[in-house]
């Protein structure tokens, strides 16, 4: 699956566990303090969350990251800690994917300074890069954003 499929996925997911839960615009802002103008445009998919609006998204609905953006079709309830340590988990998933970072950047059409400085720390990655690696990654976009089950 693309990034833009994942993307879409999320607009999709959002949409259905509104619906699922009866839940309003109004209704989540209250819930979640993302604001509805955020909301309304996650839903017409003119943008996605940052880090910190797609964890409280997802913490509403109790699920994951992985489930929201469609890297699993399975939506188990769940809640999530969050680490802190995106920058420790990026490095841990380029290091065993075996792509030198090289291929990492154009895997994830980035620029291979960006990688680098996803890599050594210097930035953490924004929540569509994060997608992006975990889609050319294979791995989780929990972990990769630091959330675990608790």
């Amino acid at each position: 699956m693309s990034i833009y499929q994942h993307i879409n996925c999320f607009q999709e997911n959002l949409k259905e566990l509104m619906e699922i839960n009866s839940l309003t615009v109004s209704d989540l802002e209250k819930k979640t303090g993302v604001n509805h103008t955020g909301i309304y445009d996650y839903l017409d998919g003119k943008y996605i969350p940052d880090i910190d609006c797609a964890t409280k998204i997802a913490g509403c609905f109790n699920c994951s990251f992985d489930y929201l953006f469609g890297f699993t079709e399975s939506y188990f309830p769940c809640e999530y800690s969050s680490d802190g340590d995106i920058k420790s988990r990026v490095k841990t998933a380029i290091d065993k994917s075996g792509f030198s970072r090289y291929k990492v950047a154009q895997l994830t059409n980035t620029s291979q300074n960006q990688v680098c400085n996803w890599y050594h720390g210097k930035v953490i990655p924004k929540l569509i890069s994060l997608v992006a690696l975990a889609t050319v990654l294979h791995c989780s976009l929990d972990y990769l954003a630091g959330r675990d089950e608790i």
